[in-house]
């Protein structure tokens, strides 16, 4: 009987062992790649994005208009931080060809500035269904900004 108990916990010892062992040996093997490093513009692109997403959910509701307007000073600031910044993907064009895709990304920012203007100022006129049309056109432009200046990503 004591045999059998011995056996059982030295089998049982080297199924536990065994997978430790092997998860060790081989984890930088499988181990993700490191993500790159967001440069600062990525981070301010971000802050508009989380602001975004929460105010698409509740831009409709008048009651929320309060949390919405702090929503939209997110976005705004950054989009103004977003403004004084160059795109990674000038970085990928001739010397030549930078400044004027440099200045064309800078007016197309200040645009979606105006934009985020006209937005906050339809919701502190509580006119929601106003306020869902120029979210939309936001959200339109920032589509086409992306497609224009974002550095395709490398797989």
């Amino acid at each position: 009987m004591k045999l059998r108990i011995s056996a059982f916990l030295l089998v049982l010892g080297f199924a536990i062992a065994i997978p430790t062992i092997n998860a060790q040996t081989s984890a930088p093997a499988s181990a993700p790649a490191a993500k790159k490093a967001k440069t600062d513009l990525e981070k301010a692109m971000s802050t508009i994005g989380r602001a975004n997403r929460q105010l698409k959910k509740q831009i409709g509701d008048a009651s929320q208009n309060a949390s919405s307007l702090e929503l939209v000073a997110k976005m705004r600031a950054g989009a103004e931080e977003s403004v004084k910044l160059i795109p990674a993907k000038a970085q990928d064009l001739p010397a030549g060809e930078r400044d004027a895709f440099t200045a064309k990304y800078q007016t197309s920012m200040k645009d979606f500035l105006a934009g985020v203007t006209k937005l906050e100022a339809d919701l502190k006129a509580n006119n929601n269904a106003a306020a869902q049309v120029d979210l939309k056109n936001l959200n339109d432009q920032e589509k086409e900004g992306h497609k224009s200046y974002r550095r395709p990503e490398k797989e």
